[in-house]
């Protein structure tokens, strides 16, 4: 999955909770250097707009320089809404006749890849009816992903434990919140393979990998099946954060190198807002990061060869 954007920053922006239809929106990613963008469904998705809304707000970005190479479907666990693993066979079929549709219109849009949570279906310890159930969930997008030329990207993600879930059951389960799971590595590969398509492959989350401690690793272990990257930051431990690249203690210096020498640049999306609402600001960090032109400590930024980040001011002194 080749990078379609010529603009020198390289990574794709999520646009979260502004209106993307609004032209002030799309002069401040302009005037920022932003070119690649994710938009929320809630931008081109029924009841409100139509498969022509849809065209027209293509033309619209077009005409300002902006392409869309991702968007986030819904997703949910088990048997909730939008998960590979839900049973009831009335909402299965609604889910995904709303997930062909959705397809349909990211392909309007220009978007190559979309990512897919496993809702649960590759745990270490899922059982294979899960597995399978997921199999059916894909294969039954497939052909709408061929047709119109948009990978499905299955990622890695952690997922609340279900009580009382098993095979045959259509009600929705509880969730335990103390207690969360993370997909296994293998497991996403095997289930990726064995599709043997260029339209199933892996959108790695670095976040969700480096609370676990193996970020590094799990990149690897991706590395030959991934076309999109989810970049975020935490502090490797505690909650999925979503912070800024660079404002947890993720090593971006080594997996920036290591992507830096993949065959084809996967498209990276950073899935975390700006630190200080500032998208110049977070350009220029993020383009630092990206060239290695900053050191890092754990926690934040540490130094710096532009005065990006104003981390050493005091809290009011900082940017607006």
């Amino acid at each position: 999955m080749e990078k379609t954007s010529d603009s020198g920053f390289p990574f794709c922006f999520w646009v979260f909770k502004q209106d993307i239809w609004s032209p002030e929106v799309r002069r401040a990613l302009k005037e920022a250097g932003i070119a690649e963008i994710s938009i929320e469904p809630s931008a081109f998705m029924p009841e409100k707009y139509t498969r022509d809304d849809v065209r027209r707000l293509r033309a619209i970005l077009d005409e300002d320089g902006l392409s869309v190479s991702t968007a986030h479907p819904p997703f949910g666990s088990f048997n909730q809404r939008f998960s590979l693993l839900r049973q009831s066979p009335t909402g299965l079929i609604e889910d995904l006749a709303y997930m062909k549709e959705f397809i349909l219109r990211c392909a309007i849009l220009g978007v190559k890849a979309i990512p897919l949570h496993t809702g649960g279906a590759m745990l270490p310890d899922s059982r294979p009816w899960e597995i399978a159930c997921a199999h059916r969930y894909v294969e039954a997008l497939m052909p709408t992903a061929q047709e119109h030329g948009v990978v499905i990207a299955i990622e890695n993600t952690n997922h609340a434990t279900a009580v009382g879930f098993y095979e045959g059951l259509e009600e929705d389960v509880p969730l335990n919140l103390n207690i969360w799971k993370f997909d296994d590595t293998d497991r996403i590969l095997d289930f990726v393979r064995s599709f043997h398509s260029p339209f199933v492959k892996v959108c790695y989350d670095t976040g969700h990998s480096h609370l676990l401690g193996k970020m590094l690793e799990d990149y690897e272990a991706f590395r030959d099946e991934i076309v999109l990257l989810h970049l975020h930051d935490n502090d490797g431990a505690g909650s999925d954060a979503h912070l800024q690249p660079g404002y947890g203690n993720s090593d971006w210096k080594t997996l920036f190198e290591n992507i830096k020498r993949m065959k084809r640049t996967p498209i990276l999306f950073v899935e975390a807002q700006p630190r200080y609402d500032d998208l110049r600001l977070f350009v220029r960090e993020m383009q630092a990061l990206w060239e290695n032109r900053v050191k890092i400590k754990k926690g934040d930024f540490l130094e710096k060869d532009e005065n990006t980040a104003h981390l050493s001011l005091p809290e009011e002194k900082k940017p607006c």
